[in-house]
């Protein structure tokens, strides 16, 4: 089953929100963030690419989406 993305999900000007908040993620969260949500790359594809275990993948979206939340939820008070 494909993965539907932030983009396929969200108005324009919410978009716009979700690429700022995934370009402040540091590097390690934001790369697992675009590989898994914007380009649908399996979690076993991600750690392939990567070189690390699919534990750690699952660990960096984790928190990247933790930290999403709290950009974005922040952003609609």
């Amino acid at each position: 089953m494909p993965i539907v993305s932030f983009i396929d999900v969200v108005s324009a000007a919410d978009a716009e929100e979700v690429r700022t908040a995934v370009q402040g993620l540091s590097e390690v969260h934001r790369e697992v963030t675009v590989l898994r949500y914007f380009e649908g790359r399996t979690v076993e594809e991600i750690a392939e690419m990567l070189e690390v275990p699919v534990g750690t993948v699952k660990s960096r979206l984790h928190h990247a989406r933790i930290a999403l939340h709290a950009v974005l939820s922040h952003k609609e008070k």
